[in-house]
């Protein structure tokens, strides 16, 4: 039996059912699980997936707690360099600046939860968030948008700009 894991939102049910489709290779059985945030669930509802037979489920929070690793988690990010971690950091902006609509977030809480993937999930330590370039910040339509650290022209860091600020890490005034 096959197991196709996905992670996150698909770029649209076109994609998720291709992978879905990875389940069933040579006649064989299989299962499809995709993991979802709850601002992630509304993707259940695209017209191209809403009439297949998806079950939804609820872990406890026990079921999904990822505490006992911790350590180890923390010691894989520790290798990861600073570079890579704002790379994924602008990518993760990038993926879900275009779903923000669907997802009902504003900008500014693009930029939020931005910042807590940052934190939370890639281990960053930086007391703001990482570096974005202006250029990449005007394609995004993020300009103006408080909590960003816009790099300088020069390719030194910038600095949170954007009109917010950032108080201790991850919270905003």
């Amino acid at each position: 039996m096959t197991l196709v894991l996905q992670v996150g939102l698909p770029a649209d049910g076109d994609q998720y059912i291709h992978r879905l489709g990875r389940t069933a290779r040579a006649g064989a059985a299989g299962r499809g699980i995709i993991i979802l945030s709850p601002a992630e669930q509304v993707f259940l509802s695209s017209k191209t997936i809403r009439d297949l037979p998806i079950t939804a489920h609820q872990p406890a929070p026990s079921q999904v707690s990822l505490t006992p690793f911790a350590h180890e988690i923390s010691a894989v990010l520790g290798k990861v360099s600073d570079e890579t971690k704002e790379s994924a950091y602008r990518a993760w902006l990038g993926y879900y600046n275009g779903s923000t609509k669907d997802m009902k977030w504003s900008k500014e809480q693009l930029v939020r939860e931005g910042w807590d993937y940052a934190v939370q999930s890639l281990g960053w330590m930086g007391s703001v968030p990482p570096s974005i370039e202006p250029k990449t910040v005007g394609k995004m339509g993020l300009r103006g948008v408080p909590g960003l650290n816009i790099s300088s022209a020069r390719g030194g860091g910038g600095g949170v700009r954007g009109g917010g600020a950032l108080r201790g890490r991850g919270q905003r005034y």
